[in-house]
C-alpha cells in the first residue's frame, strides 16, 4: 500500500508547477520586463525589402516626396458611383437622378455622355449647362440647372504601414435602407465615412507605434503629408482630407511602442475582442467564469491585470488563489508569430503602473489562468483520493 502511494505521488507531484516550464517569448521577457517590438517598421526597411512585401508601388513610401497641400483640392469631387439629383426650369424632362458611369461619365437626354469625375458640383453643373448650350437647348436668363449630390458612392482605398489590419479597403458602404433613406432628401449629401480617419478605423486603427506626423496619402502621382497628432494632443484640429477611388494611404512608424497612443480615439479601435480562457478551480468552466461574448470584448487600452479581472482570474480564497498565474500570448507590432509571457497575480498586482510588468493588451491577444500551486496540490490530493479509495476498499472486502 506504502508502495502504491508513493508511487502515485512520485507520478503527480511534479504536474504541481504553475505553468508550462518553457515559454516561447522570443527572448523579449527579460527580468519580468517585457516590451512589443516593431518588425518591418518602414523606419529600418530599404525600398527593396518594402517592394518585396506588396504587390503595390511602394518606392514612395521611404522618403516621399512631399507635394503642397496647395494641389490637393479642398474636396474629393464627384466619383464614380455618385447618384447626382438634377432639377431643370423649365425642361423638366432633364430632371431626375443619374449615377455617375464606371467611366466618370453622366448620361443625359438630348445630350449624350459628358464627362464629369473629379469635378466639383459647381463645375459640373457649368459643363452640363454649356453641353445644353452646345445642343441648342439652353438659353441664358430661361433654362436654370441645379446639380446636387443625391448618394456618395463607396470608394476603395489602400492603406498600409503602422495598422492593425493593412490592406484594401471600401469605405462608405451602405445598406439597401440607408441608400433609400438618403435618397428621398430633395437636396444634399454629406458622409465621414469617406475622409482619412473613417479610412483608418477601416482597417483596425494606427498600431501604438504609428508616426501621426507623418501620415501620407498619395493620388494622381502625388503625394501629400498629414498631421493626426492634434487627434491625441487636442492642441489643434487635424487636416482631415476626403478620399477617393484608388487612394493611398500609408502610416509611417516611429519604429517603437508608444504608450500614450493606447486608448481609444477616432483612430484607434473603440473596442476589442481578447480571447479568454479560465478552466481551472475554482471556476471549472468559462460558463461557470462568466467568460462569455461581454466579458471577452473589453475597451482599447486594457492591461493584463485588466483583462485576468474580466476573466475571473483575480479574487477569491487568499490563501489558495493569491499564487495563480497569467500568460499573455500576443504578437510583435507588424509580425504573425506569436510569443508567449507569464506573471503572477501578485506581480501584476504590485506592479500595475508599469507597462513593461503589466503590459496592455492588443486586439486577438490571448489570455489564460493557471491555478496556484495550493490548488493544483489540492486537486492532486483529491485525485489521489479517488484513485486509492477502491484499492482500500477491496482490501476491506
Amino acid at each position: 500500500m506504502k508502495l502504491t502511494v508513493t508511487c502515485l505521488l512520485a507520478l503527480f507531484l511534479p504536474a504541481c508547477h504553475v505553468v508550462p516550464g518553457q515559454l516561447d517569448n522570443l527572448g523579449q521577457d527579460q527580468d519580468g520586463l517585457f516590451q512589443r517590438l516593431v518588425e518591418n517598421s518602414s523606419s529600418n526597411l530599404s525600398v527593396n525589402d518594402l517592394a518585396d512585401a506588396s504587390t503595390l508601388d511602394v518606392s514612395w513610401w521611404v522618403n516621399p516626396i512631399v507635394s503642397p497641400k496647395l494641389y490637393l483640392p479642398e474636396t474629393a469631387g464627384l466619383q464614380n458611383g455618385d447618384l447626382v439629383r438634377l432639377h431643370s426650369i423649365p425642361f423638366e424632362e432633364l430632371g431626375g437622378l443619374y449615377q455617375i458611369t464606371a467611366q466618370g461619365n453622366i448620361e443625359l437626354p438630348f445630350v449624350g455622355s459628358l464627362h464629369v469625375a473629379s469635378m466639383t458640383v459647381e463645375s459640373a453643373k457649368v459643363s452640363l449647362e454649356q453641353a445644353l448650350k452646345v445642343k441648342g437647348w439652353f438659353k441664358e436668363g430661361v433654362t436654370h440647372l441645379q446639380l446636387s449630390i443625391a448618394e456618395d458612392a463607396p470608394v476603395s482605398v489602400a492603406i498600409r504601414g503602422s495598422v492593425f489590419n493593412p490592406g484594401q479597403k471600401v469605405l462608405n458602404a451602405k445598406s439597401k435602407q440607408d441608400r433609400q433613406d438618403e435618397i428621398r432628401q430633395n437636396t444634399g449629401s454629406y458622409t465621414r465615412s469617406r475622409n482619412l480617419l473613417s479610412a483608418l478605423r477601416a482597417v483596425g486603427g494606427i498600431r501604438p507605434d504609428a508616426d501621426l506626423r507623418r501620415v501620407y496619402l498619395k493620388r494622381s502621382g502625388l503625394v501629400y503629408q498629414f498631421d493626426l497628432s492634434g487627434i491625441f494632443t487636442g492642441y489643434e484640429n487635424p487636416e482631415v482630407p476626403d478620399l477617393q477611388n484608388q487612394d493611398e494611404v500609408y502610416v509611417a512608424s516611429l519604429g517603437y511602442e508608444q504608450f500614450d497612443l493606447i486608448r481609444p480615439s477616432s483612430v484607434t479601435p473603440p473596442g476589442m475582442r481578447v480571447f479568454m480562457s479560465n478552466l481551472t478551480a475554482p471556476a471549472l468552466s468559462n460558463a461557470q467564469s462568466a467568460v462569455g461574448n461581454d466579458s471577452s470584448r473589453v475597451p482599447y487600452g486594457v492591461s493584463m491585470i485588466d483583462v485576468a479581472t474580466s476573466a475571473n482570474c483575480v479574487g477569491g480564497t487568499q490563501m489558495a488563489n493569491a499564487s495563480r498565474s497569467v500568460i499573455l500570448v500576443t504578437r510583435n507590432y507588424g509580425s504573425s508569430k506569436q510569443l508567449v509571457i507569464q506573471r503572477s497575480i501578485d506581480d501584476l498586482l504590485m506592479e500595475s503602473s508599469n507597462p513593461n510588468v503589466n503590459p496592455y493588451v492588443m486586439p486577438n491577444d490571448a489570455i489564460a489562468c493557471y491555478d496556484s500551486k495550493f490548488t493544483n496540490f489540492r486537486d492532486i490530493a483529491r485525485g489521489l483520493g479517488e484513485l486509492i479509495s477502491p484499492i482500500l476498499l477491496g482490501r476491506l472486502l
